[in-house]
C-alpha cells in the first residue's frame, strides 16, 4: 500500500510530497543547534561552544556545521548519539558569522536544518595595548639637548596594567636596525649616549611592540626638535657711530616653527 506524506525541503525552501511503500511520518527530524558560551583566551581567535541534537533520527548519518554557507566540520551522528553539549569551534573576531547545523538524513529518516545562529565578536579590550613616551615634551621641543639624555617608554594593557618582560623595538632616525629594549614593570629606557646623538637638530623615534597571542601590536612615533636656530637680517652691515641700525632677529625650531618670547643677545666682535 503506497503512502503519501508531506515534508519541508530546506534546500529548495518548499513543501514537498513523498510517496513510499511504508508510512514514514515518524521519520521526519529536527536539528537543534544552540550557542552555549564563548571563550576569549588568545587574540587570534575566540572559541564558541555549542550544543547539537537531532530529534527522531534513525540509523547512521552525519551533521555538517556551516558558516556563511561553507562547510566547517562533519560530525558522525546516529540514533544512539546523545545530545552533544560541548562542541567547539575556533572563530575569527570582527567577522559576521552565520552558523548552521545540517543533518544529512538517510534511507530511514529525512534531512533537516537548524536555525541560523548569527555571531559577531569584537576583539576584547583586555587584548588592547598602549605605548607612550612618558617623559617627552608635548610639543617635542628641547632647547638644551645636553639635559635630555634618555627616553622612557611605558607599555600597558587595556586595563592599565603594565606589561613586564616585553620586547620593544625602537627605530632611531630612520635606521632600519632597531634598538631592542625589554620592559620592567612596563618601562624601558632608551639612552641617548648609547643609541642616539643628543645633538642639535631633528630626531625621530618609532617604537614597535609586535602582536602576539596575548596582546595587540602597537606603534608609537616621536619627533624631537633639539635646540633652535637664530638668524639675523641683514647678516652683514656697517655700523656708523651716531646712527641707530635696524635689524631683524628670528628664532625658529628645527621644524621651521618660529619661537615666541625668546630672549636673544646680540653682540659685535
Amino acid at each position: 500500500m503506497p503512502y503519501v506524506e508531506t515534508y519541508y525541503d530546506y534546500d529548495i525552501h518548499r513543501e514537498c510530497f513523498r510517496v513510499s511503500d511504508t508510512a514514514s511520518y515518524t521519520k521526519t527530524t529536527d536539528t537543534l543547534f544552540q550557542l552555549t558560551n564563548t571563550v576569549s583566551e588568545v587574540i587570534n581567535y575566540f572559541t564558541a561552544i555549542f550544543s547539537i541534537d537531532v530529534i527522531r533520527n534513525l540509523g547512521n548519518s552525519k551533521v555538517g556545521i556551516y558558516d556563511n554557507g561553507q562547510l566547517l566540520q562533519l560530525i558522525d551522528f546516529n540514533e544512539n548519539t546523545s545530545r552533544i553539549t560541548n562542541f567547539s569551534l575556533r572563530l575569527n573576531y570582527n567577522v559576521e558569522h552565520n552558523l548552521e547545523a545540517r543533518y544529512f538524513g538517510n534511507d530511514e529518516c529525512l534531512a533537516s536544518k537548524s536555525n541560523v545562529l548569527p555571531l559577531l565578536l569584537e576583539i576584547p579590550t583586555e587584548f588592547d595595548t598602549y605605548l607612550e613616551f612618558i617623559d617627552a615634551p608635548a610639543d617635542g621641543v628641547i632647547f638644551n639637548p645636553s639635559q635630555y639624555e634618555y627616553l622612557t617608554l611605558y607599555l600597558t594593557e587595556g586595563d592599565g596594567a603594565p606589561i613586564d618582560g616585553a620586547t620593544i623595538k625602537v627605530y632611531v632616525d630612520g635606521n632600519e636596525t632597531p634598538v631592542l629594549l625589554t620592559t620592567e614593570d612596563g618601562e624601558c629606557t632608551l639612552s641617548a649616549p648609547q643609541h642616539w646623538s643628543s645633538t642639535f637638530g631633528v630626531h625621530t623615534f618609532r617604537a614597535v611592540y609586535d602582536i602576539n597571542s596575548s596582546h595587540l601590536g602597537v606603534e608609537k612615533e616621536l619627533t624631537l626638535y633639539l635646540g633652535y636656530t637664530a638668524s639675523l637680517e641683514p647678516n652683514q652691515f656697517k655700523y656708523i657711530v651716531g646712527q641707530t641700525p635696524t635689524m631683524k632677529l628670528t628664532a625658529k625650531r628645527y621644524d621651521d616653527e618660529p619661537i615666541a618670547n625668546m630672549n636673544m643677545t646680540l653682540w659685535r666682535g
